[in-house]
Parts: C-alpha cells; structure tokens; sequence
C-alpha cells in the first residue's frame, strides 16, 4: 500500500514541477560553477604571470650590485625574502654572474630546475626577458652602472597553486551558500504553487467525485480565477448546472408518470 502511495505522489503534478525545478536550477548552478571555475583559472594564470615578471625584474634590480661583484650572500638573501614573502608562489630561483656562473639557487618540490637554470642562461645569453610557456618560470637579465650592462642574469619559478587553492576554498563555500538559497527557492516556490495550482485542482477534483456520484448541490471552488483554473471552474459549473437541470427534469418526468399511473389505477377501480 505504502508503494503504491509512493508511486501516486511521484506522478502527481506538484512532484513533477518540483523535480523540473531541481534539475533547472542545479543544471544553471552547476554552469555557472564550471564557467566561472574556467575564467578564474585563465585570470589567476595572467596575474601569476604578470606578478612573476615584475617581481623578478624587481629583485634583479635590487641583486644587481651583488651580482657585479660576485656577492652570493647576498644575492640568495634577497632572493629567498622575495620567496618567503610570495605566501607559497614562488618555487625557487637563480642567479648568474656575467660568466655563467651560479651565484644563487633555491628550489623546491614542483619546480622545474633545469629549466629555470636553462632561460637564466638564455636571458643572459640574448640579454632579454625569457620566460617558459606556460609564463610561470621567468628570467631577465641584471643590469647595472649608468650605461645599463648586462652583469648577470635572475630567474624565478611560480606556481598558481596557492591562489587556487584558496579560489576552491572561497568558490565551495560560495557554491554551498547557493545550494542552502536554491534548496530554500525551491521549498518557497513549492509551497507557492501547491497553495495557488495544486490545492485548487484538488478541490475541482472532489467536486468532480460529488457530481459522480449524482450530488449536485455543491459549490465549485475557483469560480472567480482568472487563469487557467478558473477556466475549468467555470465549466466545472456549467456542467453542475445542465446535469442539476437534467436531474430535475428527470426527477419531475417521474413524478408525472407516477401520478399518472395512479390516476389511471383509480378511474379502473370506479368503473369495476
């Protein structure tokens, strides 16, 4: 019995609009996630990589008169307070004199050494800017005294890691916010549409059931609704009327024949 109760409310109107609700609304929610999961990534890649190339050329310029003259120390100083105050972003990092030779490097999981070590050569080689392509690794030479000579070359490694993972963070509870608020639209909209479509069709329905079972002293509910339903009212009502009246008319036909028989009955016994 309890099956069958189940699979009746499944059938049932309110149930299918509030299945085609949830899926709408979860379909719309779950493309706006993927869309704005999309723009975020390509937007955090060209700030990591418009940040790697600033900082970089930065810290060249700050390292550039201990590169002159061969001061590691300092160099790798400079270069691992510009990693520590990255929060994470910055993997590691290179520094060469005017000879080739490594005055300074640091790294860490996820980094790429080789190929850092390969574009600080090459910025030094074709003294310019040389970044890798995915515009995470970058390298630039270091220039120093008035005339702008090139005496070595820096180069660091960044990972967008951090920012997105702080972007999942924010983007998860944001999308929890928007399930609580859906759940609660759809709750709304439910009770909203069983008070206003759902309710009334049931009372048509009854007054249906009375008119069935030849009970046409009844009012039928919607009579005054301008949509739709009050639509079906007013034919509910129409019909109420004809089949009172044919009820009426057949009830009288009756009474006439009944009379009559009666009547006849009584003029055979007078005659006897």
């Amino acid at each position: 019995m309890s099956g069958k109760v189940k699979l009746k409310g499944l059938r049932s109107i309110f149930a299918k609009m509030a299945i085609v609700i949830t899926i709408s609304m979860a379909v719309v929610i779950a493309t706006i996630s993927l869309v704005e999961d999309h723009f975020a990534k390509r937007l955090t890649s060209d700030i990591i990589s418009e940040m790697a190339v600033s900082e970089t050329v930065l810290v060249g310029e700050n390292v550039a008169g201990a590169v002159k003259f061969g001061k590691g120390d300092i160099a790798t100083a400079a270069l691992e307070q510009m990693q520590e105050n990255s929060d994470g972003q910055v993997l590691g990092f290179v520094a060469l004199n005017q000879a080739g030779e490594v005055l300074a490097n640091g790294s860490s999981d996820g980094l790429d050494n080789a190929e850092l070590m390969q574009l600080a050569r090459r910025a030094l080689e074709l003294k310019e800017e040389a970044r890798s392509e995915n515009g995470y690794l970058i390298a630039t030479p270091v220039r120093f005294g008035a005339n702008g000579d090139v005496v070595g070359a820096v180069a660091t490694g960044w990972t967008p890691d951090v920012i997105l993972a702080k972007q999942s963070e924010a983007a998860q509870t944001a999308l929890l916010a928007a399930g609580a608020v859906f759940l609660l639209s759809v709750v709304c909209s439910m009770l909203i549409f069983g008070r206003s479509i759902i309710t009334p069709i049931k009372k048509c329905t009854r007054a249906i059931k009375s008119m069935a079972d030849t009970n046409y002293d009844i009012e039928i509910p919607g009579l005054k609704r301008g949509d739709e339903i009050g639509e079906i009212a007013n034919s509910l009502e129409t019909l109420r009327k004809e089949l009172a009246t044919a009820q009426a008319a057949q009830v009288d036909t009756a009474f006439k024949r009944c009379r009559n028989g009666a009547v006849g009955e009584s003029s055979t016994f007078r005659l006897l």
